[in-house]
């Protein structure tokens, strides 16, 4: 267990949980989803670990927690339960599912969403270079990543009603929004906080990468050095007092 300061003096503890990246807490708070050697997924303490499958990376969890989605060789998804996957498109990545549970986005050759009910598709914005697209809770709103490569940098942008804006953020990666939908976690060098107002921004940790909440936003859990680490929200979910 180590112990940190945020840039606000509060106190942060830290805790090493195992090998693995790009975690991701499911929103029944029951696992962490995770890529070591393919998909794999652990109850929050560990005791109980589970491989789904031998390939695949960027898990992604379903509302109702029942499936992830993930990417290999295209889109696919998976029950937890009893393992039955399914390929929806066969190039792509980053997927991202909607707060409702009834559209999956998507990047292959822009940002793209799936109607989970049709299997219809959609361009939602073309272009190269995007990653990461995550719908706001409760808005239309959609943020993604963008590279540049004239500066070697990634910035985040969102798309309102159809337009893509930058956000306030630079050499930004991996945005993960709160469950509230009033913070934003990111990567660039470490790990930092924001509201999605561009107030209050906070340097967390100082290395680290692809950051994600526990379903109550009082635990954040993101990489570092090949392992999976959890650490205390200095906010605990309470995103109007930043």
């Amino acid at each position: 267990m180590t112990v940190s300061y945020s840039a606000s003096g509060d106190e942060l503890v830290m805790e090493r949980l195992w090998p693995g990246r790009e975690p991701a807490w499911s929103p029944d708070g029951r696992y962490i989803a995770y890529v070591d050697g393919g998909i794999w997924i652990a109850d929050p303490k560990g005791l109980e670990r589970r491989q789904l499958t031998k390939t695949g990376e960027q898990p992604v969890w379903s509302p109702d927690s029942l499936s992830l989605a993930y990417a290999d060789a295209g889109i696919w998804i998976i029950n937890i339960a009893g393992g039955e996957k399914e390929r929806l498109v066969e190039t792509g990545s980053s997927p991202s599912w909607s707060p409702e549970g009834e559209q999956l986005f998507y990047v292959d050759g822009g940002i793209w969403s799936i109607d989970l009910n049709t299997r219809s598709r959609k361009q939602i914005l073309p272009g190269k270079r995007v990653l990461n697209p995550r719908l706001l809770p409760k808005s239309l709103a959609l943020i993604f990543e963008r590279f540049d490569p004239r500066q070697w940098k990634f910035d985040l942008w969102q798309i309102i009603q159809g337009k893509p804006q930058e956000l306030f953020l630079t050499n930004a990666q991996s945005p993960a929004i709160s469950p509230d939908g009033r913070l934003l976690l990111y990567s660039g060098d470490g790990i930092w906080l924001v509201q999605l107002d561009g107030k209050q921004k906070e340097k967390l940790v100082a290395a680290g990468s692809c950051p994600n909440w526990s379903p109550d936003g009082r635990k954040i859990i993101f990489n570092f050095q090949g392992n999976i680490w959890v650490m205390d929200s200095p906010y605990e979910g309470k995103a109007a007092t930043l």
